[in-house]
């Protein structure tokens, strides 16, 4: 019965090598798709939402023989400048290595297009064609094996250490595209990977979930998504040491009144869903020890979301030092997939038999500490420079320094409104009226 089997097998494999190097796709071939990925924005303490990236300064650079680095930032900000076209316009998202995983039964034809319509598509391998916010892929699907993987670039060094993570799915097949000519008439190499990659940034990435605080220790976390968001993350590390706690499934906010105690007089009128509040310690544990439990408890909501086992070790391998071990506050929140496929929608031909999305938004938050402390920095002339430099590198702003700096601005901004608008009601006040004088003539 082995030996039966193993020459079936041999012949199905035969039949579908013969196929695959004719050009056609099996009619009963069965494909599934797997995809991660994130978007991270920067929140100010009162939840509002901030631009901050720019392109010539990513935290996670890339291998040189992905496409669209730099160049396609630099060209959009062009496009946004009105006045200079060489300034650099920052942007409130960066949607950050979604990776597409295949799974067919068989060798394919497949086409994707991802489109991102409130922003647009920066870097991908294998090159993609662009239309718009759009970005499209059309290849074939490998079984990876010893002589196909041949055909995958090196991403070793530093250039290559997020991007090489996503690689450790090994059942997942290869995506392999091969350019069109150039002007020139020459055809270039063919492009293979473990799947497909791409970025993008944007702005109005609305209906998100929102973090805000007063005090840098406890915090209200809104959903103001349609769907409810599965699991969320809050996380804040300081000096190498970090504290965190889970939020447990949170439905859309809303506000419901309650009618028997507005007609009886009783407050308050109403409650609230959708919000909650959670408070942190203070981060005294080394993120080594103290984010064991963190990272397994996000891998967990991974799988649980849709991803395997592989896939979901392979997002948190990609983002476990930016994510765990970057100082800072941050929320990171498993989206909803109907979210997902609203704000990125996804069309891949043929349709296949199950799509899966799992994304994580990243929402930093500048602290109420750290906000007021650059207002300091950057309103008061200091006495001593040296000083006010090592202040401000203690702060840690990183890749979120142009949207703090903002914020900063935005504080002073309203300061030195409200003094201006106290001190003219001050002045324009109706002077006292003197009392009449006794025995003095009217």
């Amino acid at each position: 019965m082995t030996v039966y089997a193993g020459v079936m097998r041999t012949r199905y494999l035969s039949t579908l090598a013969v196929a695959f190097a004719a050009g056609i796709t099996l009619s009963h071939a069965k494909l599934t798709v797997h995809e991660w990925g994130t978007f991270t924005v920067l929140q100010a303490p009162d939840g509002s939402t901030l631009t901050w990236y720019l392109g010539q300064n990513d935290v996670s650079p890339l291998p040189e023989f992905v496409t669209g680095t730099k160049a396609e930032l630099a060209a959009a900000a062009a496009r946004r400048q009105s006045q200079k076209a060489s300034a650099v316009i920052p942007y409130a998202i960066r949607m950050e290595t979604p990776v597409l995983y295949f799974y067919p039964d068989a060798p394919m034809e497949v086409k994707v297009t991802a489109d991102f319509p409130q922003g647009f598509v920066s870097e991908t391998y294998p090159h993609a064609s662009k239309k718009g916010s759009a970005a499209s892929w059309q290849g074939s699907l490998l079984q990876a094996n010893a002589e196909t993987l041949k055909m995958v670039p090196n991403a070793d060094g530093p250039l290559g250490r997020h991007y090489a993570a996503a690689r450790a799915v090994p059942d997942a097949w290869l995506f392999r595209q091969q350019p069109a000519a150039t002007e020139g008439g020459k055809t270039p190499p063919a492009e293979t990977d473990h799947f497909i990659f791409y970025r993008g940034a944007g702005n109005n990435l609305s209906r998100m979930i929102t973090a805000t605080t007063g005090d840098d220790r406890s915090f209200q976390i809104t959903n103001r998504s349609p769907e409810t968001v599965p699991a969320m993350f809050l996380l804040h590390v300081a000096d190498g040491k970090s504290a965190w706690k889970r939020i447990e499934p949170l439905a859309p906010y809303k506000m419901i009144f309650d009618q028997e105690a507005m007609r009886k007089g009783k407050q308050p009128f109403y409650r609230e869903e959708g919000r909650v509040a959670v408070s942190l310690p203070d981060a005294s544990e080394p993120c080594a020890t103290s984010t064991a439990g963190l990272k397994s408890e996000m891998l967990a909501a991974l799988e649980k979301e849709g991803l395997t086992k592989a896939e979901a070790a392979a997002m948190v391998a990609t983002w476990d030092n930016l994510w765990f071990e970057e100082a800072g506050t941050r929320v990171l929140a498993v989206l909803p997939q109907p979210w997902v496929d609203a704000v990125l929608p996804l069309k891949i031909t043929p349709q296949p038999d199950a799509v899966e999305r799992v994304f994580v938004a990243r929402m930093e938050m500048i602290s109420v500490e750290h906000q007021n402390a650059l207002v300091d920095l950057l309103f008061k002339n200091p006495s001593d420079p040296v000083f006010a430099r090592e202040q401000l590198r203690k702060l840690s702003l990183g890749r979120f320094a142009s949207g703090a700096v903002d914020r900063a601005v935005a504080v002073k901004t309203r300061q030195v409104d409200a003094e201006m608008r106290a001190r003219f009601s001050e002045l324009n006040a109706s002077p006292p009226v003197a009392a009449p004088v006794v025995g003095s003539v009217q």
